[in-house]
């Protein structure tokens, strides 16, 4: 009774105030001076002030018994003066958050890199609305399947529209992937308003850290025209600290209910480059107009990415994705799309147009830009060649190379026709020219090959490459798709016009890639065959393939051309190498505690006859929640028939993963793996440099690794989380760090590294990394002396490398 009088006495005194609050008060928007007039003490409403603030919104009225110092009689004495309304967050702050979350499962497939990730985070940070959608913007979003997307586009048109995820769970032949990966990357209605713009924007900071084969080309010693030794390491100074920069704006403005602008903006500079504007490109573009029965969805002025079909055509990214079938987590997109990328060397800039009629879609687009070139003597065009990092072409003269810098003027124009004969089901034609100022002829890659007695029968690919009849570049194609229950099929087929004829198939360089998916609630199944010619060398094709064009080549070993800066020919490949073969999948849900996936490939090098197969076994355990086990084992190998040969191998690796998900997206995860390469016993290399029975190091036939991993995250609210983690390697091994594909090749090495995300408010988030990895570089040396035993000291000292990285990046949406 005493409690009860004193709270009222309370509420009557504080009413009386002037200036006095209004209660019950809202905790989840009452400001601190109205938290403070609460009859406790002022640290307590501080820290419910913070916990709001920092770690959550108030749910309950019980939530406030979380908080370090309010006991079961401040709460009962706050009860009747507080009140927990429901917050709705703002739109922008949901894409946020769930773009954040969704960056280390992205980042977590095999091969993926940052282009590729932030191609993704860029598209998800504006979603369709799932209610207005086109089909073929369904098939773009994260792992939805085309059979996902017709099965969403026809239940939508069952019942007119979806409400929520409620609904969405529901749809007839919609997976349970698919559902669990679209809920979180469509919205169901439109809130904007006309005259509302919205947007985002990005920097980010980071140290420069290049792929370890281009750092080992760019520090190759040269003999220098002083007579000293030097490198294009030591050239272009890339030991000064100047960090890479990148800056990104993204602005949407409803021009009418219907009709939206759109403009991006882009700027970086690689690491080492001075100038932060170094790099820049942009676009504007008007969206959703209807012009009488054409509806024009997209134009865009400017920078833009376009894609359609299986990517033999047309598809100008500027990464490699090893195995990108277009399912799962190797999406392809269709269409265009402003390009707010780092894609430099095969961008697209001029204007391009994507509309549908009746039952017509297409693309068009021209472009007009300078490429990368290498020139041979005469003046005609070797290859393409990205120069990263930016070598302008004064540099390239001082140290007598020929200009290679925007050497080539570049006029491509193109696009893609499809016939929808029912949703899920098209045939199309598609096609691009490109117009030159100069002719393409490798002549034997005379303009970059020293050493030509190292010439083998892989280097066929290089010999094989595009030799132009005239100044320009023509390729055509047809492609299809068919989406029948649970089933896809897919398939399309791409010619160089050469001299062949355009009505008959075969007579030119070609490329096939035709796929077969099948889904079940449970079960997936992927057959994939591709086939490329030698000569199919389009540099816009990004089809599906193990490995990059020139792989295994000379351009592979820059201490046989003319300078190692060529080398970036090969090491900058986007394109796919000339294989032929099949590639199966599968993921299966035999319960819901145990989850196997398979791959299988079988290809053959086309240049050479090299046979390859590679088998990745995934299984799956939940033992019990939060307890996940991983376990993954890889076999790949090459020429298995013939295991002597010097050029076959054959690589293992085992993984072992615990994963325990704890509450709030906590997380501790371990991981062991070992692995190795064996390659066939080389007498040359096996025996001493002496016939006295002793055998260096290097003449090992098998190169093992090892690893031991130590990660974890902890969420401190949903607006802070702290991740930290510890490798310990021998040898080569990939993993993920948040999110970034790293890849590490030393001896006895350690790293370390952690990351904090904050988000300061709604709409602003921060990331700060920093990462320290010391061990001894692999250079398959033996430092000793002349006829020295094996086993004995050696004669130098190991160097041992610091590598030191950091990374900020900070995101706003509004």
């Amino acid at each position: 009774m005493r409690n009860t009088l004193f709270v009222l006495a309370a509420v009557a005194v504080l009413a009386g105030m002037a200036g006095a609050a209004d209660f019950p008060i809202d905790l989840n928007s009452a400001s601190l001076e109205e938290i403070m007039e609460l009859p406790i003490p002022p640290e307590e409403a501080q820290a419910i002030f913070d916990y709001r603030e920092y770690r959550a919104y108030f749910e309950s009225v019980y939530d406030l018994m979380t908080i370090e110092g309010i006991d079961a009689e401040d709460l009962a004495t706050l009860k009747p003066l507080v009140r927990i309304e429901p917050v709705t967050r703002d739109y922008f702050a949901e894409r946020m958050s769930m773009t954040q979350r969704s960056i280390r499962s992205w980042g977590s497939s095999e091969g993926s890199n940052e282009a590729l990730i932030d191609l993704w985070i860029d598209l998800a940070k504006d979603p369709p609305n799932i209610n207005t959608a086109g089909l073929y913007e369904l098939m773009n979003i994260q792992n939805v399947s085309p059979v996902d997307a017709v099965a969403i586009f026809n239940h939508r048109d069952a019942i007119g529209s979806y409400r929520g995820r409620r609904d969405l769970r529901y749809t007839p032949k919609l997976s349970g992937w698919g559902y669990m990966n679209a809920r979180s990357l469509v919205r169901y209605e439109d809130t904007e308003q006309r005259g509302d713009i919205h947007g985002w924007y990005q920097v980010r900071m980071k140290s420069q850290a290049f792929d370890s084969d281009v750092d080992d080309l760019l520090r190759e010693d040269l003999y220098g025209a002083q007579g000293v030794y030097d490198s294009w390491y030591d050239r272009l100074d890339l030991d000064r600290t100047r960090p890479e920069i990148l800056q990104k704006l993204s602005l949407k403005y409803y021009l009418t209910d219907n009709v939206t602008l759109r403009g991006g903006l882009v700027t970086w500079r690689y690491g080492g480059e001075e100038n932060t504007w170094e790099h820049a490109k942009g676009f504007a573009g008007i969206e959703d107009i209807k012009a009488g029965p054409v509806s024009i969805d997209k134009i865009y002025i400017g920078d833009y990415l376009v894609g359609f079909g299986q990517g033999l055509v047309m598809e100008n990214t500027e990464y490699f994705k090893a195995r990108k079938s277009g399912y799962s987590w190797d999406k392809r997109y269709y269409g265009i799309h402003g390009d707010i990328s780092r894609t430099e060397e095969f961008k697209l800039s001029g204007v391009a147009v994507q509309a549908r009629w009746n039952r017509f879609m297409g693309i068009g687009f021209y472009s007009d830009d300078d490429k990368d070139v290498v020139l041979n003597n005469d003046g005609s065009a070797a290859a393409y060649i990205f120069l990263n990092p930016t070598i302008e072409n004064d540099m390239l003269r001082e140290y007598n190379l020929p200009p290679m810098k925007d050497a080539l003027h570049e006029r491509t124009y193109g696009g893609n026709l499809r016939y929808i004969i029912h949703p899920g089901i098209h045939i199309g034609v598609s096609g691009y020219e490109s117009r030159y100022n100069r002719l393409f002829d490798p002549q034997g890659g005379k303009a970059f090959i020293d050493r030509f007695d190292r010439i083998t029968q892989v280097d066929n690919e290089i010999l094989s490459s595009y030799r132009s009849p005239g100044k320009f570049r023509r390729v055509h194609g047809l492609e299809a798709m068919s989406v029948y229950k649970d089933f896809c099929v897919q398939a399309e087929y791409a010619e160089m016009d050469i001299d062949g004829s355009l009505l008959k198939l075969g007579d030119d360089p070609n490329a096939f890639v035709a796929s077969v998916w099948a889904q079940y609630n449970d079960l997936n199944l992927l057959a994939l065959y591709r086939d490329y010619s030698l000569g199919f060398d389009n540099p816009y094709c990004r089809g599906f393939s193990n490995y990059e064009r020139f792989k295994g080549t000379i351009l592979e070993d820059q201490y046989y051309l003319t300078d190692p800066l060529y080398g970036l020919v090969y090491d900058n490949a986007v394109a796919p190498q000339a294989e032929r073969g099949i590639y199966l999948s599968s993921r299966y849900r035999l319960t819901e505690k145990i989850i196997p996936r398979i791959e299988y490939d079988r290809w053959t090098r086309v240049a050479d006859g090299a046979t390859y197969s590679r088998f990745v076994g995934n299984l799956e355990i939940r033992l019990t929640y939060p307890l996940r086990f991983k376990i993954r084992q890889q076999f790949q190998g090459r020429n298995a028939e013939n295991s002597i040969t010097p050029l076959s191998y054959n690589l293992t690796e085992t993984r072992l993963e615990l994963e325990m998900r704890l509450s709030n997206y906590d997380m501790v995860e371990f991981m062991y793996l070992r692995g190795g390469t064996e390659w066939p016993p080389r007498p040359r290399l096996v025996g001493g440099i002496d016939p006295d029975g002793d055998h260096p190091a290097v003449g090992q036939a098998f190169q093992p690794s090892w690893g031991l991993l130590l990660n974890a995250e902890h969420n401190f609210s949903d607006k802070f989380a702290v991740s930290f983690g510890a490798l310990s390697y021998n040898g080569f091994v990939w993993f993920f760090e948040e999110s970034e594909f790293v890849a590490g090749n030393k001896q006895n090495s350690t790293r370390f590294w952690v990351s904090a995300q904050d988000r300061i408010s709604d709409n602003l988030w921060i990331e700060l990394k920093a990462a320290y990895d010391r061990g001894i570089p692999v250079t398959n040396l033996d430092i000793r002396q002349y006829n020295q035993a094996y086993g004995d000291d050696v004669d130098a000292d190991y160097v041992v490398d610091r590598d030191r990285y950091f990374r900020i990046q900070i995101d706003y949406m509004w």
